[in-house]
């Protein structure tokens, strides 16, 4: 799998990402961020494999950002799905 995210905001704290995926695809996938300036990308690459033969939907992905002083804590879940 490959993920980009983008900032279009202003600088982040910290972002905790989580994908959410079926059991049969192993463990959710979770990847902590540092802080990220406006415009700056990151790429995110992991693999999945599957127990059993089907079809899944990967996502939605969770966001979980925070400031660097642990103060103020966001939680955003997207609602697309793979």
């Amino acid at each position: 799998m490959h993920l980009e995210l983008t900032n279009v905001g202003p600088t982040t704290g910290v972002l905790l990402i989580e994908e959410q995926i079926p059991w049969a695809l192993g463990s959710r996938p979770r990847f902590v961020i540092d802080g990220m300036r406006p415009g700056w990308t990151r790429s995110i690459h992991y693999q999945v494999q599957a127990e059993v033969r089907g079809k899944y939907d990967i996502g939605p992905l969770r966001v979980r950002a925070s400031d660097p002083f642990g103060l103020l804590e966001l939680q955003r879940t997207f609602t697309k799905t793979a």
